[in-house]
């Protein structure tokens, strides 16, 4: 599957947003190992997942969930601003957020808005 991470945003061709996955515990999932691990501000940058502009100048924003990841659950993700840099002292939270549910290998309710 794709475009898990959903965003629709009245700022058109943004370019540096990333969706932080969160498990039910508050860990964060590490983009390079996909192993949750309590929140470490120097590894700020392992737990951004990219989304990009679907149409161009649509303000529509899709990013992937890691399809390695292979356990069940149920997440959230929060939508970042990184346009500064991938730094933890550079984050920008959107105020946008989703809840997402992953079977092991898909999103179980595909096109859901959480």
């Amino acid at each position: 599957m794709a475009n898990e991470f959903q965003l629709v945003e009245y700022t058109v061709s943004l370019t540096a947003l990333n969706a932080v996955v969160k498990n039910q515990s508050g860990q964060l999932l590490r983009n390079d190992t996909l192993v949750f691990e309590t929140l470490v501000e120097a590894n700020w940058s392992k737990y951004l997942f990219a989304l990009s502009e679907i149409v161009a100048a649509s303000g529509w924003y899709a990013g992937n969930f890691p399809t390695g990841y292979t356990t069940a659950g149920t997440f959230t993700y929060l939508i970042y601003n990184m346009a500064a840099g991938t730094a933890w002292a550079n984050r920008v939270y959107t105020g946008y957020a989703g809840r997402l549910q992953w079977s092991g290998i898909a999103e179980v309710f595909p096109g859901h808005w959480a």
